[in-house]
């Protein structure tokens, strides 16, 4: 018998937010400060952006749909009708059940691509980066294994190549040629498929 249970999204502090944060169609994350207008969150190298109110994080798409429809859509996920999880477009969120939202991501291929240790902020500012550890107590500092560019001066994409470049090298020198980090660096596939090479994967 199967006794996993389904993973509840985060209930969110809608007056909290409000207070905070409103849609910017501008913003690379589609939230802005609701007092200074600058852009709010960041996104993941999986696409999903995150958002910090009150020192709790929040997923961005989430936020972006209850600012745009005025309610908390838990316990509900909130899907990507355009399955390209970066683009917080409020026209293009719906709630949906569980099952529908499971059927979309194996349906619509998530178009997004941002290798490991890259990522992108609300900003626009490119980053490729890591965490160095220490013994002595905290959470470590950043490490940079390349100079922050912005995706508007990126055109070419020769800084995500070239960051690409740094991060695969960066964790093979840590993990080693043969480590699951580096198994599917180049391939971003859906969590509901594991694939190997008789089933495509390269």
């Amino acid at each position: 018998m199967n006794t996993s249970k389904q993973t509840l999204p985060k209930r969110l502090d809608l007056e909290a937010l409000r207070g905070a944060l409103r849609i910017d169609l501008q913003s690379p994350t589609r939230l802005a400060c609701a007092r200074t207008g600058k852009a709010r969150g960041s996104i993941r190298s999986d696409g999903y952006g995150t958002v910090i109110v009150n020192k709790v994080a929040y997923p961005v798409h989430r936020v972006v749909f209850a600012l745009h429809n005025g309610y908390d859509p838990y316990p509900l996920p909130v899907h990507h009708k355009d399955a390209v999880t970066k683009d917080n477009h409020p026209e293009l969120l719906e709630a949906v059940t569980n099952k529908v939202n499971s059927q979309q991501r194996l349906k619509n291929r998530d178009l997004c691509f941002l290798p490991p240790l890259v990522s992108i902020k609300a900003n626009g500012l490119m980053q490729c980066r890591t965490r160095a550890h220490s013994d002595s107590p905290g959470r470590g500092r950043d490490v940079y294994l390349m100079p922050c560019r912005y995706a508007h001066l990126d055109d070419s994409s020769e800084w995500l190549n070239a960051a690409s470049e740094a991060a695969h090298a960066w964790l093979t020198e840590r993990n080693g040629p043969d480590s699951a980090s580096l198994a599917g660096f180049y391939c971003q596939l859906p969590i509901e498929a594991v694939m190997g090479p008789d089933e495509g994967w390269p």
